[in-house]
């Protein structure tokens, strides 16, 4: 579809001031990367058009060069961007027939030397493109059921129409006057010659599409047999597609795993192996030596894909180099393991363009978006070109580190994932990175922003049906935050659970100072889904904030969103297993602090302080040990999600103390319930005032 704009657009702008102009230096260097793929070394003939090749590479180039358009400012430009691609893997009946182009873009390029000025070709070019594309929608039935035939009909008679409407227009009709229809009759011999072969490989390519998509929503599904049975397939088309070939030693690695329920890095204690007498699983404690001779025949299997894969692609080899470290983490080599993860996180960012380059394909399947499944295939997909999510070397060594009870090292290494993603300057897929760290590393995690929880957002429509949003943080912490970029993340009706469309802040603000509140000022939010524009009153169902500072990545998070996730997580561990002093002893440990001391502070140190008020409501004050910072708390008097809970009016930490204010009068039997409510624990004090409205007695429960 693209091709047919390419073609039509380079002829009808072409002055052509004679029959057969000189080859300019540009297309020469064009045909002589054509010429070393299709000149044959043996003789005359050339190289076979049936000599191996590479079905990934056919596609990518195809698609490379038509997106290049967008990328380049002139003619010039682009055919300098083909001279310097790799054609060696390419189908040799691809370059002979785009070699047929050559003589049209060498034409175009010399008009465009000397009209540049009067014409804007190149300009003028790229505002049309965009507008033919979508006259070729009708081709899709046609390339969908391999009608090839009919396909190559629609597309010509397509290029027909597109130069009827081009000479309708005067100000083409003047630039190449009586040479049109000579124009038209070789743009017409080049598409009828190209057209089906590109289809021809584009059959080839939605096979592999097709198996590949299969693989991915049955590693989806935990069904990890199935994967790998659709992947054979994808590599009986194309046994070098590499996309196939990570995916396969990434099942094979990890076939024993519930790949959707924890991160895919089992301890060595503990490996999930099939029973030689049954068709279920069962848990065993072993060592790594004592795995059943089936898992290390797959684990082995997928070495070879790896130590293959990075032979034979040494310039994209960080997912397999991300793959070989977890390999060698199964076996039980930690350093080894180490050593491959930190290579990955070296060569993720130098890799970055060739690694992207590889998704070109993936955006000419646009429907991929329009469904949970087909987001599921491309997030997993681009996490493995980008190194997010379980292809993260530094997660991995996060998780490592984490297992070994270093919450320290770990979060150092969340830190550095951050850091190479933004010098990788990547950004989509930031919510899946930060719901990584929630659910894998979360102790880690918290200690990233120890003071997260006293964070605030505020995000109010501008004014009464404004698409505009005013966007504030509330600092409530006395910890300076430094050049603090903001990710608004808004869930809007009609999404899917947990989806979020991110829109960065334009405003960065320098500094936020403690206790103060920062103005991000105002973002203009267009969005549509499923055809439909979203309303700020009427349809944001929650609004999340991703900050990222020098030092820090932080969700932030209104008050109301705050209260609904602890409450859900609270109720969700009451019908499993009550919290216990146990745990958070442990928790408190990793984290430097100590459990029994804290609790111990806890009831000696707490200061509960009530003044009375003749006018407006009474103010109950609060001073806490800061160490139940790190619990993320929210405060209330009485319990959340009961009608009568009251929310403090000023919260702030204040060096070793939380300080806490409510206005709230002061029940008749003198009694206040005072809770500290997190996602690990309750804390529930008692306080018995005296005649004075003073504590008289207080009793500290740990729910």
């Amino acid at each position: 579809m693209i091709i047919v704009s390419l073609g039509i657009l380079f002829y009808v702008f072409a002055n052509i001031s004679s029959p057969i102009p000189p080859v300019s230096p540009e297309v020469s260097a064009v045909e002589k990367s054509f010429d070393k793929r299709i000149d044959s070394e043996n003789g005359d003939e050339g190289v076979s058009d049936e000599a191996p090749y590479d079905l990934e590479e056919t596609i990518r180039i195809i698609h490379g060069l038509e997106l290049a358009k967008k990328k380049t400012n002139s003619f010039r430009e682009y055919l300098r961007y083909m001279a310097t691609q790799d054609y060696s893997n390419v189908a040799v009946d691809v370059i002979r027939a785009k070699k047929r182009l050559l003589p049209i873009l060498n034409k175009l390029s010399r008009a465009e030397k000397e009209h540049e000025e009067q014409t804007e070709l190149w300009k003028y070019f790229s505002k049309v493109h965009e507008v033919i594309i979508p006259e070729a929608a009708d081709l899709g039935e046609s390339i969908s059921t391999h009608n090839i035939p009919a396909a190559a009909i629609n597309l010509t008679s397509m290029a027909v129409s597109s130069f009827q409407a081009f000479k309708e227009q005067d100000k083409v009709i003047d630039l190449i006057e009586d040479d049109i229809e000579d124009v038209e009759d070789d743009y017409i011999s080049y598409l009828e010659s190209f057209t089906p072969i590109y289809l021809k490989y584009m059959g080839e390519w939605d096979k592999i599409c097709l198996n590949r998509d299969k693989a991915y929503l049955a590693i989806h599904q935990d069904k990890i047999e199935l994967a790998l049975n659709s992947l054979e397939k994808a590599l009986k088309v194309n046994s070098r597609d590499k996309e196939a070939l990570i995916l396969k030693a990434y099942c094979l690695l990890y076939k024993e795993e519930k790949l959707n329920s924890r991160p895919l890095l089992t301890t060595a204690s503990t490996i999930k192996v099939k029973t030689l007498g049954g068709s279920g699983f069962m848990e065993k404690k072993n060592d790594i030596a004592e795995v059943e001779s089936e898992t290390v025949g797959e684990l082995e299997k997928a070495k070879k894909i790896l130590d293959n894969y990075i032979e034979s692609y040494p310039d994209r080899s960080a997912p397999a180099l991300q793959l070989m470290g977890t390999y060698y983490y199964i076996k039980g080599d930690k350093s080894l393991a180490t050593s491959y993860f930190d290579q990955a996180s070296v060569e993720y960012p130098r890799q970055s363009e060739q690694l992207l380059d590889m998704l070109n394909s993936y955006k000419q399947r646009s429907y991929l978006r329009k469904s949970a499944e087909g987001g599921y295939i491309l997030e997993l997909y681009k996490s493995t070109m980008e190194g997010f999510g379980f292809f993260s070397p530094n997660f991995q060594k996060a998780y490592i580190e984490s297992q070994k009870g270093n919450l320290e090292a770990s979060k150092e290494e969340i830190l550095k994932h951050f850091f190479r993603r933004g010098n990788q300057q990547v950004f989509d897929y930031l919510i899946s990175d930060m719901q990584h760290c929630e659910n894998y590393l979360s102790d880690s995690f918290d200690l990233v922003f120890k003071e997260k929880s006293f964070l605030d957002l505020e995000a109010t429509p501008k004014m009464w049906n404004s698409n505009e949003l005013n966007i504030k943080i509330n600092n409530k912490s006395d910890i300076k935050l430094s050049n603090v970029r903001v990710f608004l993340c808004l869930h809007f009706t009609d999404m899917y659970k947990d989806d979020y469309e991110v829109f960065k802040v334009d405003n960065t603000v320098s500094n936020i100072e403690p206790n103060s509140e920062a103005d991000f000022g105002d973002i203009e939010i267009d969005f549509e889904l499923y055809g439909k524009k979203k309303e700020l009153d009427k349809d944001i169902v929650n609004a999340r904030a991703i900050i990222v500072t020098d030092q820090i990545v932080s969700w932030v998070d209104a008050k109301d969103f705050k209260i609904n996730g602890i409450k859900e997580a609270y109720d969700n561990y009451e019908k499993q297993e009550k919290q216990n002093s146990d745990n958070l002893k442990e928790y408190y440990e990793a984290v430097g602090l100590d459990w029994d001391k804290t609790i111990k502070t806890v009831k000696t140190k707490s200061e509960f302080v009530v003044e009375p008020s003749l006018i407006g409501k009474d103010k109950f004050r609060v001073k806490l040990p800061r160490d139940l910072a790190v619990l993320n708390p929210l405060f209330s008097i009485n319990e959340l999600g009961v009608t009568e809970a009251v929310l403090p009016s000023t919260v702030k930490l204040n060096g070793p103390y939380i300080e806490l204010e409510f206005a709230y009068n002061i029940p008749d039997n003198n009694n206040i319930n005072f809770y500290l409510n997190s996602r690990r624990t309750k804390i529930k004090w008692n306080i018995k005032l005296d005649e004075n409205e003073q504590p008289e007695k207080i009793t500290t429960v740990l729910l």
